[in-house]
Formats: C-alpha cells, structure tokens, sequence
C-alpha cells in the first residue's frame, strides 16, 4: 500500500467497473489470476481486497469483484 500498488489497482477496477457489472467481474479476476502467478495466493487477495476497498464501487458491483477476488 505504502508503494501506491493498491492505488494504482483501483484506478484500474474502477475504470473496468464503469463498463459493467461482468466486465468488473471478469477484470478483478484476470488480475487476481496474474497477481496469484507472480507472488502467493493470500497476499494477493489482501491487496486486491484493500484496493476493491479503495475504489468508489458499492452495491452489486463492489460484492461482484469481491467474489472475483476470492475464486
């Protein structure tokens, strides 16, 4: 977080998200996938989960790349 990575993930979930619901799903789980296959699976869910949190989402779209994130 200190580095501005979470920052600059939730710029990019929020740009995806103003395409749609599926289009924010689909985008929080292609970076999950490649942020899982560069560094550990529980770290990278804590950052995408802190940068989801940082984003101004809520509702349906908020919970969709919550979701993302865990699977």
């Amino acid at each position: 977080q200190n580095v501005g990575l979470t920052n600059l993930l939730a710029l990019g979930l929020e740009r995806t998200a103003e395409q749609g619901v599926f289009a924010a799903t689909m985008g929080m789980g292609f970076v999950a996938a490649v942020l899982s296959s560069m560094m550990n699976n529980m770290p990278t869910v804590m950052i995408n989960a802190i940068a989801i949190d940082t984003t101004s989402a809520t509702g349906l779209m908020k919970e969709a790349m919550v979701y993302a994130n865990v699977i």
